[in-house]
């Protein structure tokens, strides 16, 4: 069972949680037990995913990404490569008194970081809320 998944599906990106307890992979679940569907139109798309690698330290409102302005702030999911897998909390294996503050906003991501075991590769899905 699994509650969540982002997988390539039908040639695109598709991200899919369920509320505890079911399986976000039963296509056939009621929506009332379907937390967030990307493939829902009307509601939400992924409008863009990549990667970037923070290598030094970074000053407060530094650049990491940008992008054309999506009018609005996104929502976003980010995470960080750890062991050949993500995760979403820089625990102290990234270091032992880390400071990490990622922001996302329209236009891209910014924020500063000290004391990581560098290099650190963070991932990032960034979805387009459309008003319904």
């Amino acid at each position: 069972m699994s509650r969540g998944f982002l997988d390539d599906i039908a040639g695109s990106k598709r991200l899919r949680m369920a509320i505890a307890g079911k399986n976000a992979r039963d296509m056939s679940l009621p929506t009332n037990h379907v937390a967030f569907d990307s493939d829902w139109l009307g509601a939400a798309g992924i409008a863009l995913t990549g990667t970037f690698t923070i290598s030094a330290n970074a000053s407060p409102n530094t650049s990491f990404v940008t992008w054309a302005t999506l009018g609005a702030k996104p929502l976003a999911e980010i995470a960080f490569l750890k062991s050949g897998f993500y995760t979403n909390i820089a625990d102290g294996d990234f270091g032992t008194t880390t400071s990490v503050t990622l922001i996302v906003g329209p236009t891209g991501i910014t924020g500063d970081c000290k004391n990581l075991n560098y290099p650190v590769v963070v991932a990032y899905v960034i979805y387009r809320i459309f008003p319904t």
